[in-house]
């Protein structure tokens, strides 16, 4: 759930990195610099509870959360990310049905929306309205990409195509700390793996 997140560090990188691609050696010398990236990205995240106040553009995250609202999920709180100036985060939850969503302010990125399932096997799903990062999958963790999708066609589409099996209830108390721990988690597996030259192209490319 937390893989574009993650990307914002590659991105510091991406004006070095577009003039390797140009020059054919993002791929060679592109690990260095995205490991770099990725180094400076803070291993755990708090989540500071703020008001309505905080958003550049509160429309354009009511356009997002307002036609979700409507559909049952509940209000999880908003918030700053300490660790990421300028990053704000609307929880949703609809623990009937199994859903944590997540709506996104970069002051780079724009605006996103993320709706995820967490399962008891310790697995999740998640479909997102952001284009794909070019960073490789966590394994038992897919992310379905669907650029510039509606909230409710993504919310349709996320019920209709994600993974059957045990589902985890997010309750709306609970939603700041799981996402904090996915969060954590995924850096986490991401750090110990590292990131290729490819995949910082990819970025690159992507951006």
């Amino acid at each position: 759930m937390k893989t574009v997140l993650i990307v914002v560090a590659v991105m510091i990188a991406l004006p070095i990195l577009k003039q390797l691609i140009v020059f054919g050696l993002a791929r060679l010398i592109g690990r260095a610099v995205g490991q770099a990236a990725l180094n400076q990205q803070p291993d755990q995240i708090e989540l500071m509870e703020t008001d309505e106040q905080v958003w550049k553009n509160a429309k354009a995250a009511a356009a997002i959360a307002d036609p979700l609202l409507a559909r049952g999920f509940e209000p999880a709180g908003t918030y700053r990310i300490v660790e990421m100036p300028g990053v704000v985060v609307q929880l949703l939850a609809k623990p009937e049905e199994r859903f944590l969503a997540a709506i996104y302010e970069h002051p780079q990125v724009g605006h996103w929306l993320d709706l995820a399932t967490f399962y008891e096997d310790g697995t999740s799903s998640t479909f997102t309205s952001s284009k794909p990062t070019g960073l490789a999958p966590r394994p038992g963790h897919p992310m379905v990409n669907a650029p510039g999708a509606g909230p409710l066609a993504l919310y349709a589409r996320a019920r209709a195509e994600r993974a059957k099996g045990r589902m985890k209830a997010t309750r709306a108390e609970d939603a700041a700390q799981e996402f904090e721990r996915a969060y954590a988690e995924s850096t986490a597996w991401r750090k110990r793996r590292g990131i290729s030259a490819c995949e910082v192209a990819e970025v690159a490319k992507a951006a």
